[in-house]
């Protein structure tokens, strides 16, 4: 594809949706109210004593929110590292998560848990979200009615419901163009289809390609401060998307709703969204053409019934993952090559096949009382089993043999092999209760019973391997308790005060290779790491004033981090519980309508998160010290935003829209605090102009208008250079959507 600015056309046509525009165009806008289910209750978002972040549709329309990577520049104190296309390493408040471990933010998509351990290319599988009805960003520990993986928050994105009242269609259609890079399009399509009065089915399509905009070089030497190397591949890291949902509602009489749906994901790349800073912006040396993939696919069952006193809610669930990588391993070669043989010439090409899949059954059943003013309640049992399989095979025969060569040994076969099965097993039971005590002032309390068992085993082999694995078990139990006091001043003013809290599941560890500097205090499993939140904050939403406001400030203890440590002695690698550490942080979100026409709005975030002490055992092996900044976790985060809506004749209506962000510098690396792994400030600046006739809109929309390199990520290549994980650069788009229904 052509690397020139946009200079595009768009012919699309596509009918309908689940609401239409007015003849006339709307231009006043209205602050909306939301109504979410945090809480697994639905509740005004207003009324949540909690600190919630939350879009509707139109919200996700108007923002052009098309994943997660976008949330974050919109939701305080949201991280998020993108491990591969659609995949996701998610953090929130300072509490982050790493290779191989469990995540610290718990996602939702419907009532379906994606929290699966992350890996070299896979993480949080994170749907596009068209046709999404709403997505809710719960911040601090959800522990008891969420559970496991949620310590720092926890994200559900909603589907839009199958809608017995009427037939819906909508389709929408768009390019795009990379500034200096490839363009793309993408095609999105969805229809709900009534089949009786209380019968619906929906389904969604949605295809889209993304541009590249990284360049791979042809590296002559890896230690090079500046090489000048020819460039062999052009946008390499362009990737494509498939999605597909389907879902049906069937109401019968007696206050049943039953919802049977699927969900499928795939997603290709050939290449990553990095660059290394010897080389220069958006350049990446490799020998070796990679490639990405990964699909998933959800089977759901939602029933609910209507019990008078209370409804019976069971969520039925099973997912079935692969995630395939083809990996440039070469500069690994190379600095095997200097620690074996003193020198990283000649340049070995080494490839790591990676292949890993996971099979998940879950089951939740809740009963959550009906509305009262005095007592509301819920309660219910949840469980999860979930298999990981992660394999990793060199395909290497040149640099092999030059192992075998250094260590006098026979070629035989790869140089390494390795295959691994994890096996998570989780029970709970959990109960919430909000009292009023008086009809301004709530109690509420809740706690959560969970039991863990998790088994592990690894088999390995060729010249780099360690030995294998044997069955290794490991598990854990506890109770996560959560207190609450919400004040309802007025009508427009709620005030809270919560302490919760949250954990993490450990899991078992390779065995390592001795000699080994940390034989001592290696263990085959480590422990849960777990948070207390401490928490106050407000929301102000003053009646006819157009305005709402929200902040919270918390104190956030984190005990027994779970991290990867490499032996100083023997390089092994495993996971430990190294230490503690401390975030403190405020956060605040404001949206004003000074003017019919005028949506101003701006929130923001400080966190200082930082180590409270470091076990001992671990100090030499770790970079890190007592009053260090905890890794990835941007001290400032600041959003703008402004919206105008005008009438431009009687039939047409036009508006402008246009959005600031900053998130300044922070650690990349836990392992390496050199300034090659400094993930450095940025600013995003979005801007879009659109008009509606009808049931048209047409878009153009404009992405990092100042082009800045948007850091999501840094790793190191020792003290040559950092390999910077980075955003999208400046992208032109123009979109079209047509929508006709309900």
């Amino acid at each position: 594809m052509k690397r020139n600015l946009f200079l595009l056309a768009i012919s699309t046509t596509a009918l309908a949706a689940t609401r239409t525009y007015a003849a006339e165009p709307a231009t006043r806008m209205e602050l909306e109210e939301i109504v979410v289910t945090a809480q697994k209750r639905s509740e005004n978002l207003q009324d949540v004593g909690a600190a919630i972040t939350a879009f509707n549709a139109d919200q996700i329309d108007r923002l052009g929110i098309r994943g997660l990577n976008d949330l974050t520049v919109m939701v305080p104190s949201l991280q998020l590292a993108e491990v591969g296309p659609g995949e996701a390493e998610v953090s929130m408040r300072g509490l982050v998560t790493g290779y191989g471990l469990a995540p610290t933010v718990s996602f939702y998509f419907d009532e379906t848990p994606l929290d699966l351990r992350s890996d070299l290319r896979a993480g949080t599988s994170t749907p596009n979200l068209f046709d999404v009805d709403r997505v809710e960003v719960l911040r601090g520990p959800q522990g008891t009615l969420y559970g496991s993986s949620s310590l720092g928050g926890a994200i559900k994105v909603l589907a839009r419901r199958p809608d017995p009242s009427g037939f819906a269609l909508i389709a929408s259609g768009g390019v795009s163009q990379v500034d200096g890079g490839d363009t793309g399009y993408s095609l999105k399509s969805a229809v709900n289809v009534p089949l009786s009065d209380n019968l619906a089915v929906r389904v969604v399509g949605i295809r889209e390609e993304v541009g590249g905009f990284v360049d791979r070089v042809q590296p002559t030497d890896w230690y090079e401060a500046a090489p000048q190397d020819p460039i062999v591949g052009r946008s390499i890291n362009g990737y494509e998307t498939t999605e597909f949902r389907g879902s049906l509602l069937w109401e019968p009489d007696g206050g049943w709703s039953i919802r049977p749906g699927f969900t499928y994901m795939k997603s290709a790349s050939q290449g990553r969204n990095s660059f290394e800073t010897n080389r220069g912006r958006y350049l990446q040396g490799g020998l070796v053409n990679e490639s990405f993939e990964n699909e998933t696919k959800i089977a759901s069952l939602v029933v609910e019934k209507d019990l008078g006193f209370a409804s019976i809610l069971s969520s039925s669930s099973y997912l079935k993952k692969q995630s395939d990588s083809y990996n440039d391993y070469s500069g690994l070669a190379a600095q095997l090559s200097v620690a074996f043989a003193g020198t990283a010439l000649p340049l070995y090409p080494l490839v790591s096949l990676d292949p890993v899949s996971y099979e998940q059954v879950a089951q939740e059943i809740r009963l959550v009382s009906a509305r009262s003013e005095r007592l509301n309640w819920i309660a219910g049992a949840y469980f999860n089993s979930t298999d990981q399989r992660v394999g990793q095979y060199f395909e290497d025969d040149a640099y092999a043999a030059f192992l075998h060569e250094v260590f006098g040994v026979s070629p035989v076969g790869r140089s390494f092999d390795y295959d691994q099965h994890n096996s998570d097993r989780q029970k709970a039971v959990f109960a919430e209760a909000d009292l009023a005590v008086t009809p301004r002032l709530h109690l509420i309390a809740g706690a959560r019973y969970y039991d863990l068992d998790q088994t592990f085993r690894s088999v390995s082999g060729g010249i780099l391997a360690g030995p294998e694995q044997p069955l290794v078990r490991s598990g854990a139990s506890g109770v996560n308790p959560k207190a609450s006091i919400k004040f309802d001043a007025t009508a427009g003013a709620t005030f809270y005060a919560t302490a919760a809290a949250g954990f993490r599941p450990g899991g078992p560890n390779p065995l390592i290779i001795g000699p080994c500097t940390l034989a001592d205090v290696y263990r085959t499993s480590y422990g849960d790491d777990n948070v207390w939140n401490y928490e106050v904050g407000a929301k102000l939403a003053p009646a006819g004033a157009q305005v709402s406001f929200n902040v919270a400030a918390f104190q956030i203890d984190w005990k027994d981090i779970q991290q990867a440590v490499v032996d100083p002695g023997c390089g092994s690698l495993f996971t430990a519980n190294v230490g503690e550490a401390r975030s403190r942080g405020i956060e605040a979100e404001l949206t004003w309508r000074p003017l019919p026409q005028l949506l101003l709005s701006g929130g923001g975030s400080y966190v200082d998160a930082q180590f409270t002490s470091i076990d001992e055992a671990f100090a030499e092996a770790l970079p890190i010290a007592t009053g260090d900044r905890v890794t990835d976790v941007p001290r400032v985060q600041v959003n703008l935003g402004a919206e105008l809506r005008l009438p431009l004749t009687s039939t047409v209506s036009g508006y402008l829209r246009g959005d600031a962000h900053y998130t300044g510098s922070t650690p990349g690396s836990f392992s390496d605090r050199s300034p090659n792994t400094l993930r450095r400030s940025y600013k995003l600046l979005n801007a879009s102009a659109g008009v509606q006739f009808g049931s048209t809109e047409l878009e153009l929309r404009v992405r990092n208008i100042a082009d800045d390199v948007i850091y999501m990520g840094a790793e190191s290549f020792g003290e040559t250079f950092g390999y910077m994980l980075v955003g999208m650069p400046r992208t032109f788009e123009l979109n079209a959507t047509y929508q006709f229904g309900q």
